[in-house]
């Protein structure tokens, strides 16, 4: 069996190979299991930590539409980066287990700086379920162009991701979405992981206007902040989900480099150096066991 598997799983790992220049941004695991007060650790060096919106955290008016994390279960409404280098180009998984998704209710948002104006609810990209499935929308932070730059979207009835309160389920969803700022390339996939491995994407590629751009404000999970019409800070309530693995790219990843994330959740694509010797070892390996 394990002779049969090496073939494979050497394609596999020359495919990513090929596609591989990481350039990972940031990454959060939220493994440790820290007080409610501290921040989860960002895994590159120099990035901003997640934190907690203390504004956020079990507000009556949020009911049970809050963001929890897989191994910390006390609940949120809003974990946010107090900054961010993700830039114009990027791409994305998060990993989750819904717990109460809800129509336009943000999964993952870049905000927008609002003192320029324009519109006062407008992020710079987000990620929200939608009557009948989950869609990833660019709009840029630029207000002066005021531009919309594409939206795409994957049905539930292809990814099974659950909308409304599903609670106890424990099933998780890998959300992948990525935007090339220079040619206008875009993709979205929504797939279940938890079924055993992972063989192929459930979404698509689009085609997005080229030239969003994007500033350094937070990113949100769940809940996310904006300026509301009389100019003061107000929160749109997010959708609920277990929060188990996110990180961002400064390119578009591949197909097998998020294949590798959907099976291996909590690691990131590996360096161009360290697949190389990945590679050849299990290329020796193969060889070996070729002769005998």
């Amino acid at each position: 069996m394990k002779a049969r598997l090496m073939p494979t799983l050497v394609a596999s790992l020359l495919a990513m190979a090929a596609d591989s220049q990481s350039q990972l941004v940031s990454h959060w695991t939220f493994d440790a299991p820290t007080p409610n007060t501290s921040p989860w650790t960002n895994s590159v060096a120099g990035e901003p930590n997640m934190v907690h919106d203390a504004s956020t955290v079990n507000p009556a008016s949020f009911d049970a539409t809050q963001v929890r994390l897989e191994t910390f279960p006390d609940p949120n409404t809003r974990l946010f980066t107090t900054g961010s280098s993700v830039g114009a180009t990027f791409s994305f998984s998060l990993i989750i287990d819904p717990t109460d998704l809800f129509n336009f209710g943000p999964i993952l948002a870049k905000q927008s700086d609002e003192a320029g104006g324009g519109d006062f609810a407008r992020v710079g990209w987000a990620l929200q379920p939608v009557p009948g499935g989950v869609e990833f929308i660019v709009r840029g932070s630029d207000f002066g162009t005021g531009d919309f730059f594409g939206v795409t979207s994957v049905s539930n009835a292809a990814s099974g991701l659950p909308i409304g309160g599903n609670f106890g389920d424990d099933s998780r969803w890998q959300l992948a979405g990525g935007y090339d700022a220079v040619s206008g390339n875009a993709y979205l996939y929504v797939t279940p992981i938890d079924a055993g491995p992972v063989t192929s994407l459930i979404g698509g590629t689009a085609l997005f206007t080229p030239g969003a751009t994007q500033d350094a404000t937070p990113i949100s999970l769940g809940s996310f902040a904006r300026t509301s019409n009389a100019g003061g800070p107000e929160f749109v309530q997010g959708s609920g989900f277990d929060a188990d693995d996110l990180q961002f790219y400064n390119r578009l990843l591949s197909s097998s480099e998020l294949l590798y994330l959907a099976n291996n959740p909590g690691l990131s694509v590996p360096e161009p150096a360290a697949l190389a010797v990945v590679v050849f070892g299990l290329l020796g390996l193969a060889a070996t066991r070729g002769r005998n």
